[in-house]
């Protein structure tokens, strides 16, 4: 059986100011809040793999969560969603974060978000891991939800995903998908439950 645990990024300061640039902001204070508080909320995990967004707002998360891991990697796969701009993250350099975690020298940031997940899904199943908690953002998180349950087209969904809220999925092992919980985010200062 496969464990995934999904949190996302806590609050960041494009999400708060205007003149913050969304594409790769770093958190508000109120997000750096946020990530601390997932320390209580994850103390007892300790997942074999630990999929690191490289983006700076997902990667402090990361950091202020405290969580550890036998295997902390960035993931470009989990990349935000680049809503339809294939360039949108193509001048971002990765390379100052070699500190934090095992660097991804792919450039899968620049596909497709669509062709990105799958492509994550397909890594989890082939790893011989068991467990895995992703660090990142609610665009990419959505299209996950998605292309894990196999929902295309006009019944595909918008799966809100709250600042360092957690969603669980696990695949078991005659491969059936399941969604142990979504959006949980009671944990979280500033939103109401």
């Amino acid at each position: 059986m496969k464990q995934i645990w999904l949190i996302r990024h806590g609050q960041s300061m494009s999400q708060v100011d205007s003149d913050v640039s969304g594409i790769n902001p770093p958190l508000s204070p109120l997000g750096e809040e946020q990530a601390r508080q997932l320390q209580t909320r994850v103390k007892d995990l300790y997942p074999d793999v630990v999929l690191v967004s490289p983006l700076q707002r997902a990667c402090r998360t990361y950091q202020l969560s405290g969580l550890r891991g036998k295997r902390v990697a960035f993931n470009k796969c989990l990349v935000e969603s680049n809503w339809g701009r294939e360039s949108r993250y193509g001048d971002l350099s990765f390379e100052h974060l070699a500190d934090i975690a095992e660097l991804d020298p792919s450039e899968n940031h620049l596909l497709d978000v669509r062709l990105r997940v799958n492509m994550l899904i397909e890594e989890i199943i082939e790893s011989p891991a068991a467990s895995f908690v992703c660090f990142a953002h609610w665009g990419v998180y959505s299209e996950l939800f998605n292309c894990f349950f196999g929902i295309e087209g006009a019944v595909a969904t918008r799966a809100l995903h709250e600042n360092t809220a957690i969603s669980e999925l696990s695949i078991e092992d005659d491969g059936t998908r399941q969604l142990i919980y979504w959006n949980d985010h009671h944990h979280v200062p500033g939103i109401a439950s």
